[in-house]
């Protein structure tokens, strides 16, 4: 074998090896200290970009939850707000029942009136006033209420992407005058069928009846049927009502249903009128309005509205009295009224609309709340298993770089011990010199 001085292959051979092993015991160093496999790109790169999408979705995963649990926070606050609404309206309804009964005289009924009439202004505060974060929450989407978009939902980001949400629709509010408008255009189906009668004949069954009594019996008077229809005094009592002089008529006749044009002559007794669930708004915004011509068109559409569904609505100096309000912009200020048999009565079956529009969303936002806690156990355990597969990608496998540390560490001093021999190979070259 040749001997050279200038080129010392073994001493460069063993440079390399303790090069090698000083690096890899740097590598074993910096895990075992971070406690990470991967502490930079170079480590392992595709490792690298895989670690920080299961980091995303473990970071989302677990900050969705939160945002379910504080979903849930809202849907228990909205629901416990209804279940005492919930409460107000069983009581209205037991006190309705109290003044149907025929022993309590007018002034009990009016005693009765006095707490129902503080229960519906209670419905509406409570509608109002009920909050989360500072927001209203019961009051509808045309509250401004800045937790609502412009749908009336509100949007619970639960998953851990773009757009992974759950939604809960608040957009009805729960005011007396709201939750008319939904138990009048939603949960009403169909017309109100009244019989008209002539309580002036005297050997009727209906002799002597008040518009009220008549109504409590599904019955109306010709007299009352003209005057609930909108008009000139002129056109409720000649010709033909039609819709271009009269906006729309409140009664239809039952020989034409589709048409709102309606004659004198189709109002005698014995023929049947329909009032149907599009104009009841209209009916009832008529309690406290004029007609264009500015005469009162109050007392016979409030005695239609107290009789049927026992519901009055009150004066409002900011609400317009155009004739053509409908039941989007009823005045708030409506009131559940039992002053009266006839009141009572339409009270009890307009409760349980009410009742029907409170329960209805509560299941919603029972079934929002479970869903939510299904949502919350289904991504704890996604988080769980994916923080188990960004473990074995990215963190320290102590068992196996302490076995690399001690093997490095034997190989960096062997490695600095060849080196030592190696270097004093050409010192072979003194002694033939020397020989």
């Amino acid at each position: 074998m040749a001997l050279y001085v200038n080129t010392n292959v073994s001493s460069l051979n063993g440079q390399r090896m303790l090069t090698n092993a000083t690096n890899s015991l740097n590598t074993t160093y910096q895990r075992l200290s971070s406690g990470l496999r991967i502490n930079s790109a170079k480590d392992d790169a595709a490792g690298l970009q895989i670690s920080d999408r299961l980091t995303s979705q473990i970071n989302g995963l677990n900050q969705g939850n939160r945002n379910a649990n504080d979903g849930i926070a809202l849907a228990q606050t909205a629901e416990g707000a209804m279940e005492e609404m919930t409460n107000m309206l069983q009581r209205i309804r037991t006190l309705s029942l109290q003044s149907a009964n025929g022993t309590n005289t007018q002034a009990d009924r009016d005693s009765l009136q006095k707490e129902i009439l503080s229960l519906s202004q209670e419905l509406t505060r409570v509608s109002v006033k009920t909050t989360f974060n500072g927001e209203q929450i019961l009051a509808g989407k045309d509250s401004g209420s800045t937790l609502l978009d412009s749908k009336g939902n509100m949007n619970f980001q639960v998953g851990a992407y773009a757009y992974d949400t759950l939604a809960v629709d608040l957009s009805d509010g729960f005011s007396v005058s709201q939750m008319t408008t939904t138990a009048l255009m939603d949960n009403w189906d169909g017309n109100i069928a009244l019989e008209i009668v002539d309580p002036t004949v005297a050997n009727s069954p209906y002799a002597g009846m008040s518009d009220e009594d008549l109504l409590a019996e599904g019955k109306i008077s010709q007299t009352l049927a003209l005057n609930i229809m909108k008009g000139s005094s002129n056109q409720q009592t000649t010709g033909t009502i039609n819709t271009a002089n009269n906006n729309t008529a409140f009664l239809k006749n039952l020989n034409s249903p589709a048409e709102y044009a309606i004659g004198t002559s189709d109002l005698n007794a014995g023929a049947t009128v329909y009032i149907n669930k599009e104009n009841v708004g209209e009916i009832l915004m008529s309690a406290t309005e004029t007609d264009s011509n500015g005469n009162a068109v109050a007392s016979s559409a409030r005695t239609l509205v107290k009789s049927l569904f026992g519901l009055e609505v009150h004066a409002d100096p900011n609400l317009a009295t155009s004739v053509t309000s409908t039941v989007d912009n009823i005045d708030k200020n409506i009131n559940f009224i039992a002053d009266t048999y006839a009141s009572s009565q339409g009270c009890l079956k307009f409760v349980d609309e009410y009742l029907m529009v409170i329960d209805a969303k509560r299941a919603d936002l029972g079934a929002i709340q479970n869903r939510m806690e299904s949502t919350i156990r289904n991504q704890s355990s996604i988080a769980e298993n994916t923080t188990d597969a960004r473990s074995r990608i990215r963190d320290t496998d102590f068992a196996q770089e302490t076995a690399n540390l001690s093997a490095q560490t034997i190989l960096q001093q062997s490695s600095q011990t060849v080196l030592s021999q190696a270097n004093q190979r050409p010192q072979i070259a003194l002694a033939l010199l020397g020989g």
